[in-house]
């Protein structure tokens, strides 16, 4: 995306993607941004410096609110359902 690129160019870090599978690495894979979370966000330029760590990525997703002014518990939902939405 023109966003992503554009900080990218100007940090020289690479930013983070919900979509894991548009940021493929050398082979084909997405690559987390955190160990403990292999479902994402995934980083969208694994050549490019990460961001320091204790800083935020700037990630990209296109979710929109289910439910603004409620818990978790009445939101989240399945990979599987997500991805139908």
């Amino acid at each position: 995306s023109y966003t992503l690129a554009l900080s990218e160019s100007a940090t020289m870090t690479t930013t983070g993607s919900t979509y894991g599978e548009h940021h493929p690495d050398e082979n084909g894979n997405s690559v987390p941004v955190h160990e403990f979370s292999p479902n994402g966000p995934f980083w969208t330029n694994v050549t490019l410096d990460k961001p320091q760590d204790g800083k935020y990525v700037l990630t990209k997703t296109h979710c929109g609110g289910r439910c603004l002014h409620c818990g978790p518990k009445n939101y989240i939902t399945t990979p599987h359902d997500f991805l139908k939405d």
